[in-house]
């Protein structure tokens, strides 16, 4: 797990991106490790990001944007259990 805090919450996700080198981070994962993401940054084979427009029309497109949206909504709830807990976070 990677938190970086080098940017203000009013930051844009790319600035944050750019300022905190995370990207080059994500681009030196092993095989089989990847960051899930939200569609502001660009899909990569280690960023994964859903997929938009008609693309996601697709089956199996959008089998692929429900399992990611899953995998998020577990995560933010996670985060969510613990902030309640550490009220710093």
């Amino acid at each position: 797990m990677y938190a970086a805090l080098d940017a203000p919450g009013g930051a844009n996700d790319i600035a944050e991106f750019r300022k905190t080198q995370s990207g080059q981070m994500i681009q030196k994962l092993p095989l089989r490790k990847f960051v899930n993401s939200d569609n502001a940054y660009v899909c990569s084979e280690t960023l994964l990001t859903p997929f938009l427009g008609l693309e996601k029309d697709e089956p199996t497109k959008g089998a692929f944007n429900f399992y990611l949206s899953q995998l998020r909504i577990c995560m933010e709830q996670t985060f969510g259990m613990m902030t309640t807990e550490w009220r710093i976070l």
